[in-house]
């Protein structure tokens, strides 16, 4: 079912079941038990080239020994190549009543957000109420 569509961008949702309530426009989708949403964010047509946020070799940028290393690609839009699926989408679902017994609690209680070669690893990350987020930098500066 075709959802709604943006610009470049088409949202698909497939497969709508669980205890919550899906709304679009005026529709209220309501349905028993526990279930899954999947889907997928698809870029249509090509995907832009986007020039990088720092070039490998170049010796004039801000920490060149850690950041021109390998270089630094721009990711304000990545897309597979072989999909056309878009990274670093979110999704949110309000606030449902009823959570399914195995997430209520976070399995992982620390995540790690790095930054590697003057990249954020991972790129987005998404972090629940009951985690704590442990921020590092593995580059041998400071930034």
């Amino acid at each position: 079912m075709k959802v709604k569509r943006m610009s470049n961008l088409k949202f698909v949702i497939c497969a709508v079941a669980g205890m919550m309530v899906f709304s679009s426009a005026n529709n209220q989708v309501q349905a028993a038990g526990w279930g899954t949403i999947t889907g997928q964010i698809v870029f249509e047509g090509d995907a832009p080239s986007l020039e990088m946020n720092v070039k490998k070799g170049d010796k004039n940028a801000k920490d060149a020994a850690v950041c021109a290393k390998e270089g630094v690609p721009n990711e304000s839009l990545v897309v597979d190549s072989e999909t056309n699926g878009v990274a670093h989408i979110f999704i949110y679902m309000t606030k449902s009543k009823k959570i399914h017994p195995d997430l209520k609690k976070s399995k992982k209680k620390e995540l790690l957000f790095d930054q590697v070669g003057c990249k954020f690893v991972p790129h987005t990350l998404v972090a629940r109420t009951d985690q704590v987020v442990k921020v590092i930098s593995s580059d041998n500066c400071s930034h």
